[in-house]
């Protein structure tokens, strides 16, 4: 990587630093531009991508779409987790619990205790996708699959052309990775609920359990649980997918006669009444499908589209499943995967802010290099009027 320092010595060695010695101002701008250009470039992440890893399966539309099935999710909501919170809820920061640590383990299911309901979406929706995309290969996969690595062909290259999502609140941090290398060769993941990746658990296959690692504001080390970060990967969560976990349905949002302070203004689906866990934007280079327009100006609710690597990732914003059944919901769902997500792969790289940000900087120095220059330019000119 080539340092700033290392750039002006570049400039200096080869044009002086004397502006009045070079005859040609355009060039020493042309000289700089291209530098600060691949000082840019050289912070960006580079993906090493085939053609072959990163081209969907599109002959004759025969798409591998895989839906996935929120098995670690569901563990947590097996009467699992949600008792150990409610109970400590209480505990401040630096507080050790040694206690009730059993309920931090849930173990997988097909209808969870606590929500029985929960992958009934799946058959309705993969029936749909099946009409809509007749000659493609629809498949469910579970988390524990995408923990082992199913997402991949041997020879490294993706088996699924498009993820779709529900409610993925809970993932082992193999499987967060698996999916963002997925989508970074070349594959389209599409989210249509809120609270995606909110929080890390382990996972043990002997038993088909899940332990809470990390976030949903606790960390658990397999000896006491005490106070941590709310959302696991919030950063890097920001950066590739571009929006964090918002609980607009929660008291904070609420006048003390219960109705809601802030608002959906732009609601098709008519979510706003019964709103659960949405995603707020938190990267400006997300594309906007459609803004919500939620009426609290510090948190943009939206369906947008987000290029990662050579693939991108759709993020519907709210959460579908209290809207699955309005028709409406049905033809927006028709038009992501038709106009969105199975439109060639993004090829676009990321350029982030605060690469942006830097070359912005350099310009400025670059500027204030030549002034003395601009200063002589304007004094001949004078002096030859």
């Amino acid at each position: 990587m080539i340092g700033l320092e290392t750039m002006t010595n570049m400039v200096q060695k080869y044009y002086g630093t004397d502006s009045s010695k070079s005859s040609d101002f355009g060039t020493r701008i042309m000289i700089w531009s291209i530098i600060v250009l691949s000082f840019a470039a050289s912070l960006c992440p580079v993906y090493s991508v085939s053609s072959e890893t990163a081209a969907m399966s599109v002959e004759n539309g025969n798409y591998r779409v895989a839906f996935v099935k929120s098995t670690f999710t569901g563990a947590a909501y097996n009467n699992a987790f949600y008792p150990f919170y409610n109970k400590y809820n209480y505990i401040e920061e630096g507080v050790k619990v040694y206690k009730n640590l059993d309920k931090l383990t849930g173990y997988l299911s097909d209808a969870p205790a606590n929500n029985p309901d929960m992958f009934k979406w799946i058959d309705g929706l993969v029936s749909h996708t099946a009409k809509l995309l007749q000659n493609s290969t629809i498949s469910v996969l579970e988390d524990a699959e995408i923990n082992d690595g199913k997402l991949f062909k041997k020879n490294g290259t993706n088996a699924y052309d498009i993820l779709i999502f529900g409610h993925e609140e809970y993932a082992t941090k193999a499987m967060y990775d698996n999916i963002r290398k997925f989508v970074a060769r070349g594959g389209v993941a599409l989210f249509l609920d809120g609270n995606i990746f909110y929080a890390e658990v382990t996972y043990d296959p002997t038993d088909q359990s899940v332990t809470l690692k990390k976030g949903h504001s606790w960390v658990y080390n397999g000896i006491y649980a005490t106070r941590s970060v709310y959302e696991r990967w919030a950063n890097e969560t920001s950066s590739w997918i571009g929006s964090n976990y918002y609980e607009a349905f929660g008291p904070a949002n609420k006048y003390k006669n219960g109705t809601y302070i802030y608002n959906y203004l732009n609601d098709p689906f008519d979510y706003s009444p019964v709103r659960f866990e949405d995603q707020y934007v938190t990267n400006p280079a997300v594309n906007i499908i459609w803004d919500y327009q939620y009426s609290d100006p510090e948190h943009k609710i939206a369906t947008y589209w987000k290029p990662f690597g050579a693939g991108k990732v759709i993020v519907m914003g709210i959460f579908f499943e209290r809207i699955l059944k309005d028709p409406r919901f049905l033809d927006f769902y028709d038009k992501l995967l038709t106009e969105y997500a199975l439109s060639n792969p993004n090829t676009i790289p990321e350029f982030p802010t605060a690469i942006l940000a830097m070359a912005t900087l350099m310009t400025a120095v670059l500027l204030l290099y030549n002034a003395n220059y601009v200063k002589l330019l304007l004094k001949r000119h004078y002096h030859h009027s």
